[in-house]
């Protein structure tokens, strides 16, 4: 080559601080490269108690959770009755008790959005979905917990509402604000349903 001394380049040992610093860099690159191959995370923030809005939620959620996406789920308020497997009355006031009777009595009570028509239209959804093959929200939110989706209940809102944990489904935790913002803060998408 054109006078050119092509040279067999080693490396030269470093001094310990050089060393120190490209093995914190090496590490760096190889957190990142794991964090890219973990699945991304979704944060569902249940707040209602509409039939439809529920099976949405958990349609999402199941979906997430089968592609190998972390999936937490935190109800509050309206939506904790779609958790509730019984109502309980016994050691609530008047008022928790006169709440408790109003509110539904788990996912098999609760109405659609749009078309309740005085209860008839969740008997309307429930034979359409059973003719189309579509599972109920009660069969979603076993499936759910099948996939290890994470289901959190408000401790504020239960307290709020009225409804004890042995008014809700085994299996679940209960936390507050901070665990839901814990929970979306570490995931790629948080969905207000």
């Amino acid at each position: 080559m054109h006078g050119v001394e092509c040279e067999n380049v080693s490396r030269q040992p470093a001094d310990a601080a050089t060393e120190a610093r490209l093995r914190e860099l090496e590490a760096q690159v190889a957190a990142l490269a794991q964090a890219r191959r973990q699945p991304a995370g979704l944060t569902i923030i249940a707040f209602s108690n509409d039939m439809d809005r529920l099976l949405a939620a958990f349609m999402l959620a199941n979906g997430a959770a089968a592609m190998g996406m972390r999936v937490s789920m935190f109800f509050t308020f309206w939506a904790l009755v779609a958790l509730k497997r019984k109502t309980v009355f016994q050691g609530k006031g008047p008022l928790e008790k006169l709440l408790t009777a109003m509110l539904p009595a788990g996912p098999h009570r609760l109405g659609p959005s749009q078309w309740n028509m005085l209860g008839l239209g969740r008997l309307f959804f429930d034979a359409l979905m059973r003719r189309r093959r579509v599972e109920n929200l009660h069969n979603l939110i076993a499936l759910s917990r099948e996939l290890n989706v994470r289901i959190v209940a408000c401790e504020t809102a239960m307290e709020v509402m009225a409804v004890t944990k042995a008014e809700l489904v085994e299996g679940i935790q209960f936390g507050g604000v901070a665990t839901c913002l814990d929970e979306a803060a570490n995931g790629a998408v948080t969905l207000f349903i």
